[in-house]
């Protein structure tokens, strides 16, 4: 999602008590080179499939299998951030219930989720820099 310019323009005068324009707010968000920070904030995730055999944050395949929403024959996507487990994710998010996944709907569903976390990530690291930017002038 693009941040709208005249949306932080309002925030910076509101909350902060900037006197500048809206052509300084547009020119700071010009400048904000948004791919690389995408592409050094997707860097910190990455996505698996689970081979179901392997313990998983130091709990075996069991421990999983019991927890109440693990639906038989599906493939279940793992999130890793800074190499850290942080997502085990059995079922389909986008049905009712506990829906199986195939490898590709898996793969699928882990992609559009990391891209929503790295937008909302990227998003708030661009609205810090142009605060930060059009704060200290």
């Amino acid at each position: 999602m693009a941040i709208n310019a005249l949306q932080l323009f309002a925030e910076a005068r509101n909350t902060y008590g900037f006197t500048g324009a809206l052509s300084n707010v547009q020119n700071a968000l010009a400048a904000v080179d948004r791919t690389a920070l995408e592409q050094a904030e997707r860097a910190r995730y990455r996505i698996e499939i689970w081979d179901e055999v392997s313990p998983l944050a130091g709990q075996p395949p069991e421990y999983w299998r019991q927890r109440g929403d693990w639906p038989e024959g599906g493939k279940v996507y793992l999130i890793y951030v800074d190499g850290n487990l942080r997502i085990v994710q059995p079922h389909d998010p986008e049905q009712a219930g506990h829906v199986p996944m195939d490898e590709t709907t898996a793969i699928a569903r882990a992609e559009a989720y990391v891209a929503s976390l790295v937008e909302q990530a990227v998003d708030q690291q661009v609205k810090e820099h142009v605060l930060i930017n059009l704060l200290t002038q």
